[in-house]
């Protein structure tokens, strides 16, 4: 009798508390895997250490890819010539009273270009290159570590 006494209080403990545990804590060993995942501080840092890694590889390619560069310039010039001029007839004698004239000028030059540069060999971007895929492969790996280490 006394054991099913213990019996009955030991269900309703266990019936009454199961789904409390339920909405505090994932249900299956996968879902306290994937919080575990989403939450632990070292895995992250490998990720973020990994992403980091990933971009070092477009920044060492691009300096074996062509560098291409433009500009482009407007200016506007006026130029106001002001001369004394004396009317002269046709033996070269002075006719008439000195007479300033002003000739005004006006342009507006316009300029552009484009600059092509290739590096026919740069031994030192190849090698930034070849780090840059060593250095992802070691990132790479210190986040499979920690994703093991998480998982043991």
């Amino acid at each position: 009798m006394r054991f099913n006494f213990l019996l009955s209080v030991a269900l309703t403990v266990l019936a009454t508390s199961a789904p409390v545990a339920a909405q505090s804590a994932p249900a299956d060993l996968v879902g306290v895997y994937k919080a575990a995942l989403a939450n632990d501080p070292q895995l992250r840092a490998a990720s973020y250490q990994r992403d980091a890694a990933l971009q070092s590889k477009p920044a060492a390619r691009a300096a074996i890819l062509p560098q291409l560069s433009g500009n482009a310039s407007i200016s506007k010039q006026r130029d106001e010539i002001t001369q004394t001029v004396t009317p002269i007839d046709a033996n070269g004698n002075p006719v008439g009273p000195a007479q300033d004239a002003t000739f005004s000028t006006t342009s507006e030059p316009f300029n552009y270009g484009l600059t092509l540069q290739q590096a026919l060999f740069n031994r030192e971007a190849f090698v930034r290159l070849r780090q840059a895929d060593d250095q992802i492969a070691a990132a790479q790996a210190q986040y499979q570590a920690a994703e093991q280490a998480l998982a043991s």
